[in-house]
């Protein structure tokens, strides 16, 4: 098993359901998907215990998410000048629209708010001010760094 550090989250925790095309059961059909995975899934979600320290790791601006039931209560959306990072199923923010965030501030706690699977982080990259349709693979932003024990 894999383990993963992040500038975004504190620990090392591992990947559960990766960005793309999935045959996790929670995701609505796309047809630019196989069969074999249906489902299009617009984030990568790492595992971890609920209450994990969620920053952020780029300088930007809270926004109001309006982010929709899926994200759970408390959904996150952090502008800046190309892009917004979405983290979902908080438990605890932290921070507030309007406010403005530099690297390292820790802005959430991590829960399962909306979250058939348990306690994790979603995080999402999309284009700024653009809806989940248009999100990019957030793989690059996340900046994970494999972790040997």
């Amino acid at each position: 098993r894999r383990y993963y550090s992040s500038p975004w989250y504190a620990g090392a925790w591992q990947e559960m359901i990766p960005f793309g095309c999935t045959r996790a059961p929670y995701y609505a059909r796309d047809w630019s998907c196989p069969r074999t995975r249906p489902g299009k899934h617009h984030g990568i979600d790492m595992f971890m215990p609920c209450g994990t320290r969620i920053r952020s790791a780029v300088k930007g601006r809270i926004v109001q998410p309006n982010l929709g039931p899926a994200y759970g209560r408390y959904g996150l959306k952090i502008r800046t000048e190309r892009f917004d990072f979405v983290i979902g199923h908080a438990r605890r923010l932290l921070v507030r629209p309007g406010q403005r965030v530099r690297p390292g501030q820790v802005v959430a706690r991590s829960g399962k708010l909306a979250a058939p699977d348990g306690c994790h982080l979603h995080f999402e990259k999309r284009p700024r001010g653009a809806g989940y349709l248009s999100a990019v693979d957030p793989e690059r932003s996340l900046r994970r760094t494999e972790v040997v024990f």
